[in-house]
């Protein structure tokens, strides 16, 4: 099958685990013989070292955030469209694959629409409620039956402009593509999005997996008496990085020695500088802070501590963190959040508490400091959980499945 994906910041440059999945589906459909051909945004680093013969990659695209004006995001439109048209034309794929466009051209999905090339859109978290918005409002413009007639000659005439300057590349007034076949990894996230106007007719939900080969599992026995917990992910707030100082602060509180580390990347300044601030003002020397580091050192990570708390407040997606702890055999304690609550049932293969209760973490890690046969039986089962139902083998094998289906030409092979 030749596929023609489009993302914004395919790895090495990336913003975490939505991008790391994409480059894993990547590298599982080339291991099955598929043909694939990347269009991604360009490199922030014209002497970039990261990626050199990289292959059928091409990094080129423009973000809308970075546009300073409509006549700016117009402009560079028209460069990203005619790109992807004249590869698409060269290319010839068999199927259109559109992960993470939120921040890239408004016309991308209009296009491949008036193309009638089979589309997939990779949903990991609200990029298509946004999505259908725009579609529904128009590409540049709001419609908008108060304007003056004025106005709405203006917008008609700049409208009629670009889509003919750009070749019919750029359609000004689309809308939704019913035929677009979409994946989300998880119900929430697909539900969500219903209930926020995205049509999911052609959806499926396809839960995300893990390497479970570079995850590999350490057997616990219990909890030593200084508890080591680990919190990865992008330090923002929506992340709840602080509730992880919270914990920290209780179990001292409570009698109960702790490590805790913070590994990630620096998502806001201010947040950050927060984080380092509270650090310092608790003057202790059991808080580590750890830049993003590569998948192996994560696994090591997880394996060499004992819980990994997920305090993320983010409701969508389904986050790759306590898929990993559970492979590696570190107890995961969860809000529920980005589907959490999907993977854990509470008590059995890790824990669920409410949002924010950090009275309620403090209770379970004392309760399992006394009961070491628990945690055993809670991270065995956590790694049976990932084996049977998240590893990438199985995950690779329906996503390549769902595309093959999407593709009319294709599925007489199937």
């Amino acid at each position: 099958m030749k596929i023609l994906l489009l993302v914004d910041s395919y790895p090495p440059h990336h913003g975490g685990g939505y991008e790391l999945r994409c480059k894993d589906v990547v590298n599982g459909l080339m291991s099955r013989g598929h043909n694939i051909h990347i269009i991604t945004t360009r490199c922030t680093n014209d002497h970039c070292g990261l990626h050199p013969n990289e292959g059928p990659v091409d990094r080129i695209l423009h973000r809308k955030s970075q546009a300073s004006s409509l006549l700016v995001q117009i402009l560079r439109d028209f460069s990203d469209m005619w790109f992807i048209d004249h590869t698409t034309r060269s290319f010839k794929p068999d199927l259109v694959y559109l992960w993470h466009l939120g921040d890239l051209s408004n016309a991308i999905i209009p296009y491949f629409a008036s193309s009638k090339i089979p589309m997939v859109y990779d949903e990991g978290g609200k990029g298509l409620i946004a999505t259908a918005r725009i579609l529904k409002r128009g590409l540049y413009f709001f419609k908008n039956e108060n304007d003056s007639s004025l106005k709405k000659w203006a917008k008609k005439t700049i409208n009629t402009l670009v889509d003919f300057l750009s070749g019919k590349r750029i359609c000004t007034n689309a809308t939704w593509p019913d035929e677009m076949k979409i994946i989300f990894n998880s119900q929430h996230s697909l539900d969500y999005a219903q209930q926020n106007g995205v049509p999911v007719q052609n959806a499926k939900v396809i839960y995300s997996g893990i390497d479970v080969g570079e995850f590999q599992y350490l057997p616990r026995n219990g909890l030593d008496g200084r508890v080591k917990f680990l919190v990865p992910g992008r330090i923002t707030p929506i992340k709840g990085t602080k509730d992880a100082l919270s914990l920290f602060d209780k179990l001292n509180e409570a009698g109960i020695p702790s490590h805790l580390t913070i590994i990630g990347r620096d998502f806001s300044n201010t947040y950050f500088d927060e984080i380092q601030q509270v650090v310092e003002q608790m003057d202790h020397h059991d808080i580590s802070l750890l830049p993003m580091t590569s998948q192996e050192e994560l696994a090591n990570l997880y394996q060499t501590h004992d819980i990994c708390f997920f305090p993320s407040h983010q409701e969508n997606g389904l986050s790759r963190v306590p898929l990993e702890a559970m492979a590696c055999g570190c107890l995961v304690l969860s809000y529920g959040n980005e589907a959490s609550n999907e993977v854990i049932t509470n008590g059995i293969n890790g824990f669920i508490i409410s949002e924010g209760d950090i009275s309620e973490a403090v209770k379970i890690i004392k309760s399992l400091l006394n009961d070491p046969e628990q945690v055993k039986q809670i991270t065995q089962y956590a790694h049976e959980t990932i084996q049977q139902y998240f590893t990438l083998e199985r995950y690779i094998r329906s996503v390549e499945l769902f595309l093959k289906k999407s593709a009319p030409v294709l599925t007489d092979h199937i």
